[in-house]
């Protein structure tokens, strides 16, 4: 690699985005390639820069690629504990998942037997209702030899009707002692 000069730019990746922020008021940078946000136009942090390029890419510095590793092997280890207690979580959620799912199996397995009990029982009370219907209604009828004993009801009487009037006749009767069978001279 070619060492760099004060005055070369150490690979210039920027992103920026300073959301309509005048450039005065957030000189801030981020360089993508060193993963770093510093000031625009830092010379401390070019500095550093400088130095991290020149140590990472001499093949004269192996205690520096030495100290790389062990912190990438450091981030890797806060990954993995992040993964491994992630797991750890994730089974515990899981095994309390289990046991709710499980409690109200449980729960509901009582409400259905609660259920069903409540249907017999209630199915029971209505065949004990319909009985004592029957027994209340065999007892307020009259017996059967009575009943057919007793007469018929007659239809409720017409009032008869009254023939019209008729014309008076003259009293054509004879009276007691004359009529023709009382007659004092019988033979």
């Amino acid at each position: 690699m070619y060492p760099l000069s004060s005055s070369d730019e150490p690979f210039r990746a920027t992103v920026r985005d300073n959301r309509g922020i005048p450039t005065l008021l957030s000189p801030w940078e981020f360089l993508e390639d060193y993963g770093i946000v510093h000031p625009s136009g830092c010379d401390v942090c070019s500095a550093y820069m400088k130095h991290v390029a020149d140590a990472s890419y001499s093949p004269h510095q192996p205690a520096f690629q030495i100290a790389f590793q062990d912190r990438k092997r450091a981030r890797e280890d806060v990954y993995n504990r992040g993964v491994s207690e992630g797991i750890r979580r994730q089974k515990e959620e899981e095994r309390d998942l289990r046991d709710s799912i499980e409690r109200y199996h449980l729960e509901r397995s009582q409400t259905r037997d609660e259920l069903l009990s409540l249907r017999a029982q209630l199915d029971s009370t209505r065949a004990d209702c319909d009985r004592l219907q029957e027994k209340l209604r065999l007892a307020s009828a009259p017996p059967i030899a009575v009943a057919e004993s007793l007469p018929k009801p007659s239809p409720p009487a017409d009032p008869v009707p009254t023939p019209p009037e008729l014309p008076r006749l003259p009293d054509c009767r004879l009276p007691y002692n004359k009529h023709p069978s009382r007659s004092v001279f019988r033979d």
